[in-house]
């Protein structure tokens, strides 16, 4: 489905705005430049990877590989979803149609808080099973990695990462997956 639904040309922003500052991440990137004291903008030092144009060689194909995956891993929770609710051939047609209409608009970090919603909500609605510190640190250098991304992105997610470690503690009084969320979320980061 993934293959049938990636599109030919590399995903544009909106054509009326320029692209230097995509051009910019690239650089950024390539040159290693620090965020921060070198360079201050609201995508962060990994935000190139939502743009896969050819400045540099390296940071197109890192960029390739990282959207590719994401866009992959979204396609298959919703196509999960999908086809659990409407059935093996409704259930891809929809993902498919889905996967069309929502791939011009959809960049790295909505990919990102996307698969980030779903998985925070599977882990609320299966209280039964519980939060281990495997996912809850896989959880949290998720919402780091896309801190590193873009910032508000980055925001929603650690909110949402909040919520979701804390939720399964306070019902079952078990820290130790919030422990391990809290700790690795920083250690992501750097």
């Amino acid at each position: 489905m993934a293959a049938l639904t990636w599109p030919a040309e590399p995903r544009v922003d909106f054509p009326f705005f320029d692209t230097f500052w995509q051009a910019s991440l690239h650089v950024a990137a390539y040159e290693g430049l620090d965020f921060g004291s070198d360079l201050t903008f609201t995508w962060g030092p990994l935000g190139f990877l939502g743009w896969p144009q050819g400045y540099y060689e390296s940071t197109a194909l890192m960029a390739t590989i990282v959207l590719g995956g994401a866009y992959f891993a979204a396609l298959t929770l919703v196509a999960g979803r999908l086809i659990r609710a409407l059935g093996i051939v409704a259930g891809a047609v929809a993902t498919f149609v889905v996967a069309q209409l929502a791939w011009p608009t959809v960049g790295l970090p909505e990919l990102l808080e996307g698969i980030f919603m779903v998985l925070c909500v599977s882990v609320v609605i299966d209280r039964e099973r519980g939060l281990g510190a495997p996912a809850a640190a896989g959880l949290a250098a998720l919402a780091a990695f896309t801190l590193l991304v873009k910032l508000s992105a980055g925001v929603v997610t650690g909110a949402l990462l909040l919520v979701t470690l804390a939720l399964p503690a306070f019902e079952r009084r078990d820290l130790w997956p919030l422990a391990v969320g809290a700790l690795t979320y920083p250690v992501a980061l750097g």
